[in-house]
Parts: structure tokens; sequence; C-alpha cells
């Protein structure tokens, strides 16, 4: 599938980051889940998962952890897109967090039941990763795009941006710009409306300054 290099390149940006100055946590990457496991899930859940991230459950990982930080150089400082790409990032997926992570999201939609388009983000969702800022990243069950979730909502203009069009395709842009972020403030210099864009200027100026080769294709 698609995800089968992604501990290699997990590898080439820990040993990136390491010679920056980051803080790498291990890498973890766990086995598929039985089926039976994720059925109990979706039982509690309530409703199917969304095929695609399913699938990535059940035949890749049942857990996935990719976590940064710490870089201290002056060099960050002389641009702000290259300081907030260079501040933290972390990406997971973890089905034995889906549960907590789905009652936080309905939580945040009760709150906007009376706000259309805002609560439309939040109840079409399945939360798979939280954000340090309270926030969550969610898979639109409608489209299966990756979407930002922001608890401020209405009041935050990446409440709903698109991510990605897949959860695998995620996976693979946000690797590709060292997992940063995942906070909005962070993820809108490399964002596209149609998601990451790891060929974008700020995304290539940040895959320079680590020393990652240049990308010669949107594989």
């Amino acid at each position: 599938m698609p995800l089968d290099d992604l501990v290699r390149t997990w590898e080439r940006l820990r040993d990136a980051l390491v010679a920056r100055g980051a803080e790498v946590q291990a890498l973890d990457i766990a086995p598929p889940a039985p089926e039976v496991d994720v059925v109990a899930v979706e039982k509690t859940l309530g409703s199917p998962m969304p095929a695609e991230f399913r699938g990535v459950i059940t035949t890749f990982s049942a857990h996935a952890h990719f976590w940064w930080g710490g870089i201290a150089d002056k060099a960050l400082a002389m641009s702000g897109a290259l300081r907030e790409l260079g501040a933290f990032g972390e990406l997971q997926w973890d089905l034995g967090n889906l549960v907590r992570l789905e009652q936080a999201r309905r939580s945040w939609a009760e709150l906007v039941i009376d706000l259309p388009r805002e609560y439309a983000i939040w109840s079409e969702a399945l939360a798979f990763q939280s954000v340090g800022n309270g926030d969550l990243l969610g898979i639109d069950r409608r489209t299966g795009a990756v979407v930002y979730l922001s608890h401020e909502s209405g009041a935050d203009s990446g409440h709903g941006a698109v991510l990605a069009a897949s959860f695998t395709r995620f996976v693979i842009d946000h690797s590709k710009v060292a997992c940063s972020g995942p906070d909005h403030f962070v993820l809108e210099h490399v964002l596209a409306p149609t998601g990451i864009d790891p060929s974008s200027p700020a995304a290539t100026q940040w895959r320079a300054w680590l020393g990652l080769p240049p990308l010669t294709s949107a594989a």
C-alpha cells in the first residue's frame, strides 16, 4: 500500500531533525489491528470508520506516532514561516484513542449546534488526532478529506481547512514537510486549497534547511 515506505521516511526525517538539534521521540508504528478490535471500536462509536482509514488500521498499523521538538537555531528566526515550521511536529493515529477523540469532537459540535456551517464541519468528521492547543484533525465522512477542526470554530479561519484529499495523502504529504505542526498557524504556510503542498515555497525552503532532498514527483 502507499504507506509501505513510511518507516524509512520517518527514519530519514528523524536523522535530519536530530542533525539540526531537534529532540525526536522513538518512532512508533504498531502492527495492524485485528478485525475484532476494529469492530468493537466501531460498535462503541456507533458508526463504521471511513473506508480508507479503516484499511490503514487493519492492513498497515493500528497506531503510529512521530513527534519532534526543541530545535533552537538562530537561523529559524530569520523567517516567520521557517520559525513556525521548525517549532514542533507531530503525526499520530491510534485505534485505542478514537473513542476519546470522538467524545471530544461531539462535545465541540454541541457547542456550535446553532451555527450551521461550523456545526456541519464538526458533525461530519471522524476525529483521529488531537492538537496541542485543543483542536483536532478529522476525516470528513462525506468526502474522505482530512480537515482541521478548530475549537474556536467560526473565530478561526482554519476551521474546516482541507489538509489533504484523503487520509493516506495526508500522511504522505505531512511527512514530506517533516510532520510540522499540525496546528493550523503552522500548516497554513504550506497549505494550498486542496491541502498540504510539499512543493510550496515555504515547504521547499523548510526541506532544504533540514537537508532533505528536493522532491522530484507528487507521489
